[in-house]
Parts: C-alpha cells; sequence; structure tokens
C-alpha cells in the first residue's frame, strides 16, 4: 500500500490545485521532483533553486495535507504499478535480490518485495489507500528536510504555516517479528532466461546501530572496493567470475546482512564459491596488513565525501540517519569511526559473522544450463535423502 499510495499522493490533485497546475507551478520554478518507496520509508522530493524553496514546500505540502483521491487517478496509477510489477518478472538483477530477501529474512516482512505482490496488489480499492493515508501520513509521521543556501528562520515559518492545519493523531504502533537466527546453511535456486549465471553468498549480521558496523564495512571493501581488492585480484582477474562485489547491509529495522555477489559462467559457480570461501578464510585467520586497511579505510571516508556532493543527497542523508538512528549527525560520526577501526577488529569481524553454518549460497542460472544445479546441491552437504522421523 506504501508503493501505490506513493504513485497516487505525488503531483496528485489537491484540493487547491489540480495535476495540470501542480506540474505548471514546477516548470515555473524548474524543479524536478520525485518519489520513492524503501522498506521502511517514503520520500516526496523536489529540487530547485534557493528563490524558489518557499514554493516548492508548498507544493510538498498541500500534496500531503489536501490530497482529494480522485478515482481516475487511482485507476492509473493502479495499472502503472502492474506494469512495474510485470517488467520486474523479466529483470535479473531485481529477481535475484528479492530471492536473496526472501532466503534471509524467513519471518520478517522484508521478505515481500516493496513494489508488491500482484494478487494483493490488484485487491486494493481506493477505500484501502485513503484509510492508509489516514492512519499513516500524520505529523509525527513526517520528517521535512531542507538543505541549501537558506534562512533557517523563514524555511521553518514556511513548514509551520503550510503544515498549520494537519490534524495531529497518534502513530500506529507497529511491532514487526524477530528473525528467528541461522543456524544450518540455506539454499535458493532460480532459472531465467538471461545471458550468464548469477551467484551470491550471504551471511546474516546485524542492525545499523551495533558497533561491529564499522568492521564489517571495512571487511566488505577490502573484499572487492576498487581493481586491486583481494577478491577482484584473486577471483574475477583468474577468470572465475565477470564481476563481483559485496556489500555489508545494515537497516536499522532488523539484523542485515553480508553478501558477495558474482556473475559468472554457470560452469564457475563450484570453483568460484570454493575460491571466495578461501580467501575469507585467509581473513579470519591473518591479520590484514597496514596498507591494507588504511586504503579501505581511506576508501571509505572518499565514499562519503562523495556522497554529500549535493543538496539533494545531503537532505537525504540527513532525513535517513534522523529516522533510521535519531542523530542527524550519525554519518559524520560514521566517518570518524570508520579510521579507528583495527586489523583485530576485521578479522574478528570475518570470524563471528562468515561463519560456514550461517551461510545463503544463492543462484540465479540460465535457462540453457539447469545441468548445472546437481553440482551446486552436491556441495551443499546433503548427500544422504532427507529422513522422517516422529517422536511419540
Amino acid at each position: 500500500m506504501s508503493h501505490l499510495f506513493e504513485h497516487l499522493l505525488h503531483g496528485g490533485a489537491t484540493s487547491q490545485r489540480t495535476e495540470e497546475e501542480a506540474r505548471r507551478v514546477l516548470d515555473d520554478i524548474g524543479g524536478n521532483t520525485n518519489a520513492y518507496t524503501s522498506y521502511d520509508v517514503t520520500c516526496y522530493f523536489i529540487n530547485t533553486a534557493r528563490e524558489h524553496a518557499t514554493t516548492a514546500i508548498g507544493l510538498l505540502g498541500d500534496w500531503i495535507t489536501h490530497p482529494t483521491f480522485p478515482q481516475e487517478a487511482f485507476d492509473r496509477e493502479w495499472g502503472v504499478v502492474q506494469r512495474e510489477l510485470e517488467r520486474d518478472v523479466d529483470d535479473p538483477g531485481r529477481q535475484m535480490y528479492y530471492l536473496l530477501m526472501e532466503t534471509m529474512y524467513r519471518s520478517h516482512p522484508a521478505r515481500f518485495p516493496v513494489i508488491g505482490l500482484k494478487p494483493i496488489v490488484q485487491s486494493l480499492k481506493k477505500d484501502d489507500i485513503v484509510g492508509y493515508y489516514h492512519r499513516m501520513y500524520v505529523p509525527d509521521n513526517i520528517v521535512v528536510t531542507i538543505v541549501g543556501d537558506i534562512n533557517i528562520d523563514r524555511m521553518l515559518t514556511a513548514v509551520a504555516k503550510e503544515f498549520a492545519g494537519f490534524k495531529p493523531q497518534r502513530v500506529p504502533t507497529i511491532v514487526l517479528p524477530e528473525e528467528e537466527p541461522m543456524v544450518t546453511p540455506h539454499y535458493a535456486t532460480k532459472v531465467m532466461k538471461m545471458q550468464s549465471a548469477h551467484l551470491q553468498l550471504a551471511w546474516p549480521s546485524i542492525p545499523l546501530t551495533h558497533p561491529d558496523l564499522y568492521a564489517l564495512d571495512v571487511l566488505s571493501f577490502i573484499l572487492t572496493q576498487g581493481e586491486s581488492s583481494r577478491l577482484a585480484r584473486t577471483i574475477r582477474d583468474a577468470g572465475l567470475t565477470l564481476s563481483i562485489d559485496s556489500s555489508s547491509y545494515t537497516p536499522s529495522w532488523a539484523n542485515g546482512f553480508f553478501v558477495v555477489s558474482a556473475r559468472l559462467a554457470p560452469d564457475k559457480i563450484v570453483a568460484a564459491k570454493e575460491a571466495i570461501l578461501k580467501q575469507i578464510a585467509t581473513l579470519q585467520q591473518e591479520l590484514v596488513p597496514t596498507p591494507e586497511l588504511e586504503k579501505a579505510k581511506k576508501q571509505k571516508a572518499a565514499e562519503h565525501v562523495l556522497q554529500s556532493q549535493t543538496a539533494e543527497s545531503i537532505a537525504s542523508m540527513v532525513a535517513n540517519d534522523y529516522i533510521a538512528t535519531g542523530d542527524v549527525h550519525f554519518s559524520q560520526a560514521y566517518v570518524d569511526k570508520i579510521q579507528k577501526v583495527t586489523a583485530e577488529q576485521v578479522r574478528e569481524a570475518a570470524r563471528k559473522y562468515l561463519m560456514p553454518e550461517r551461510l545463503a549460497t544463492i543462484t540465479m542460472l540460465p535457462e540453457a544450463a539447469p545441468s548445472t544445479q546437481p553440482a551446486i546441491t552436491a556441495t551443499a552437504g546433503h548427500p544422504e535423502p532427507v529422513r522422517e522421523i516422529e517422536l511419540d
């Protein structure tokens, strides 16, 4: 519902403007606007020149506080979401991501795609969306972020004026289920029309505010950041994969996961997996040399600088930091703490989280190569058939 509602609200008709009038205002101020829905937030934004900031606030505030939800607009956006769902079916990258989330989250609703599931989306009516708006779009559930060469007092006044009639209401209490710990290896495979295979090795890890966040992020950079990273040199350059990457995914709403992703030929999957795990075992046994560690930490700092180049990126960072942690300075403190990570902490993180018994192996295979699947299964440690034992 969050995703479908985002389509309906963004740029939609209000009691003060039609959709066409809103578009004319945007054209007049030279603003570009968009919206997105993720697992925990929906964001609406406008980029414009500083002299048009109050107009942009007026547009956003109008969309949020005075929507009218015409039936024809609902029917149109309902159809747009259907077409997005249909495009997703043939997108290997998107399907691989969905398979990853389904595998890593068995209890938590993050196992469902943000875009929705077609039968559920098709069952939604306009009344469902209007009810969702009244339940979730309340003042205490909204963060307004403004970044640029602005007058703060003037902006605060504009926001207060635009949202003055927005009736306070209690934010619903939402309790999400705890994800059960992974205690045995997991496996998932899907066959699609595609040129090459995809392999992901993933381990459950931590939420955003856990102190091991920093060591895991540095570990990811040591493995795959740059042409001279460990897996680029030993896996990709050896011809086992076409590309290789890794990341430490740490959401604020649940434990995340550490994942190594590769695009490769189907007949290289077993060898590539063994080679990746061998490199990880080395990091679990040996300390990272100081020059390699310092390089990874500098790369992390540079990444932060590159992600803070525009008013839009800073606004996104500040808002997400505040929503996720309650601290608008979280990202800056994050960079400082990255610089304090030690080689011993990197080794301990590899030992603590990248354990064989908590490994999920996820593969996406081209239709022409289903015969590679038995070889993958053979490495999964299941040589015997499953037995059922019924206790008294």
